[in-house]
């Protein structure tokens, strides 16, 4: 009988080990931010084919997944986990727990710590408002160069306004601005030289290319005044005909004053 009794307590102690041996795991780790401050509300996730594990970080950037002795552990095999958090980059990581050495003592089992990285966000580009004086030259196959002056009023995307030229020209603006890109009509209103004009504007922001226009104005021997608080500036080409014929190969430079 004695025996018999040592066997089945024999029996059940072996039976005992191996279970313990094949016990589930529970995990835990810590999440991180590149200044080493732990990192809260992170979205920690793995699954083998028995069970789908998840958990988030709390203040201390701990999270913990699986429980022992429940069947719904981590098992002795490897895991793809997988750390996410809106504005910071995800983190896939492969972690191996086939060789964990101390399965049995306690069941749980620090990982190591993630460090997840900020994403780097893209400033919104600031909306260009052309309303406005704006003070240059131009010339055309059939001027020379002459002085022009605009005064734009920009809503949205549509803008307004009215230009005058060294010679007396002058007449209305209407047009729409998308980007960096102003494209426009001028209906001459002149009573003894009317006309029509249609052309595309790239505005610039750049102290220097202002700078360089400058001094090409200077060369051309433009008499007025260029001087500008702000740095804006634009570049057009045109075409249309006036009292003077067709007008080819319009170009012209002004300035926001």
């Amino acid at each position: 009988m004695k025996r018999l009794i040592l066997g089945i307590l024999l029996f059940i102690l072996v039976l005992f080990m191996q279970l313990n041996a094949y016990a589930d795991l529970q995990v835990y780790g810590y999440v991180y931010d590149e200044n080493n401050e732990p990192l809260e509300n992170v979205k920690v996730s793995t699954s083998d084919n028995y069970n789908v594990f998840n958990d988030t970080t709390g203040p201390s950037g701990l999270y913990s997944l699986g429980s022992a002795y429940s069947g719904i552990g981590i098992k002795s095999q490897k895991y793809i986990f997988k750390y996410e958090k809106s504005g910071y980059q995800s983190l896939t990581k492969e972690i191996d727990f086939t060789n964990v050495s101390d399965v049995s003592a306690g069941y749980s089992y620090q990982v190591e710590r993630v460090t997840l990285i900020k994403l780097q966000s893209t400033p919104t580009p600031t909306p260009i408002n052309i309303t406005g004086t704006w003070r240059g030259y131009y010339s055309t196959s059939l001027v020379d160069s002459d002085s022009c002056s605009f005064f734009l009023k920009q809503f949205k995307k549509r803008v307004d306004g009215t230009m005058s030229t060294g010679e007396g020209g002058s007449g209305n603006v209407t047009g729409k601005i998308s980007g960096k890109t102003f494209k426009f009509k001028v209906r001459q209103t002149n009573k003894k030289c009317k006309g029509s004009f249609k052309g595309i504007a790239t505005i610039t922001i750049d102290n220097d290319t202002q700078v360089l226009q400058k001094n090409k104005l200077q060369i051309e021997n433009t008499q007025f005044d260029l001087r500008s608080s702000t740095s804006m500036s634009m570049e057009f080409s045109f075409t249309g005909k006036n009292c003077l014929g067709k007008h080819k190969n319009g170009e012209g430079y002004v300035i926001k004053q």
